[in-house]
């Protein structure tokens, strides 16, 4: 599916032809939902970045954290994740190697910091958008269900059509919970080796 046809698709399902001027609002407002509600794996990415001063800028694609860790000597440590405040409690006056972490702002900062240190995070992505007809990206391609119920969800929404939103929204409610289930499965039983985007 590509996403001429996402579009034909969401429009059948609307009854209606005088929104298809919306298609790329419904769906980037789509993608925004599935960011925040799915870990999916085709969503995952990994990167490495390289501190030398305490913050350093989050991917553009950054929607949310899975997993940190700091490189030593001996091999990578996993870093957990406080709140600001809890960093500063836990870390204050400390100057030993990084033993957290926070995220604000779009940025991630380490604590508590020695001058230098090379990070690695796994983590999900947003959606890329599609803007021609023939584009399909990560999530059309495995999880079409998600665009289109989202896709749906956001044309009811926004002509303010209760009845529909609410069967809409159960529907994606169900593709996201289906998505996530099968993942979670996939990461705990072993699934296929997959290659993470740098």
């Amino acid at each position: 599916m590509n996403y001429q046809s996402l579009k034909s698709i969401v429009a059948f399902y609307l009854h209606r032809t005088d929104l298809d001027q919306y298609m790329d609002t419904y769906q980037e407002l789509a993608a925004q939902e599935i960011a925040a509600r799915c870990e999916l794996i085709v969503l995952e990415k990994r990167t490495t970045l390289t501190f030398t001063e305490a913050t350093h800028d989050l991917p553009a694609d950054f929607a949310k954290m899975k997993s940190v860790s700091i490189e030593q000597a001996r091999g990578p440590v996993p870093m957990n994740g406080y709140t600001r405040q809890q960093l500063e409690r836990l870390f204050s006056g400390e100057n030993h190697e990084p033993g957290g972490y926070t995220l604000d702002g779009g940025k991630i900062e380490i604590s508590p910091f020695g001058g230098s240190g090379t990070v690695s995070i796994t983590y999900y992505s947003i959606p890329a958008l599609m803007t021609g007809n023939a584009d399909q990206n990560a999530v059309l391609a495995r999880w079409p269900d998600l665009y289109v119920q989202g896709m749906v969800a956001q044309a009811f929404q926004s002509v303010q059509d209760d009845s529909g939103l609410q069967v809409a929204q159960a529907k994606f409610n169900a593709a996201v919970d289906s998505a996530n289930e099968h993942d979670r499965f996939a990461v705990m039983s072993g699934s296929a080796p997959q290659l993470l985007e740098a």
